[in-house]
């Protein structure tokens, strides 16, 4: 049996290498179709913005009062699920009405 030298016991086998090697060549050729298309739209909703720029603004503003007030709506309606739960719990009592227990 020959003896492998240093070197030799780190080289992976050219069946690994070569899929390895396509694989990345894939994957490279996917992010940059994924570039250019991010380009495009970039590209296409700048000239939008240039050609309409108060339709711009006014939807900008839309979806800012939208998202405002949803979160509203999703913070109040926690704040009456807290006072719903606050509202069954049953009375505690006061200072004085628990040092009188103890006279």
């Amino acid at each position: 049996m020959a003896m492998q030298s240093g070197s030799d016991v780190y080289r992976r086998p050219a069946y690994l290498t070569e899929g390895a090697e396509q694989h990345n060549e894939g994957l490279m050729e996917s992010a940059n179709a994924l570039g250019d298309r991010a380009r495009e739209v970039a590209d296409d909703i700048a000239s939008t913005v240039k050609e309409h720029p108060y339709a711009t603004i006014a939807i900008a503003a839309g979806l800012a009062f939208a998202i405002g007030a949803l979160w509203k709506l999703r913070s109040s309606a926690r704040q009456s699920q807290v006072e719903a739960l606050m509202a069954r719990l049953p009375e505690l009592p006061t200072a004085e009405r628990i040092r009188s227990f103890w006279r």
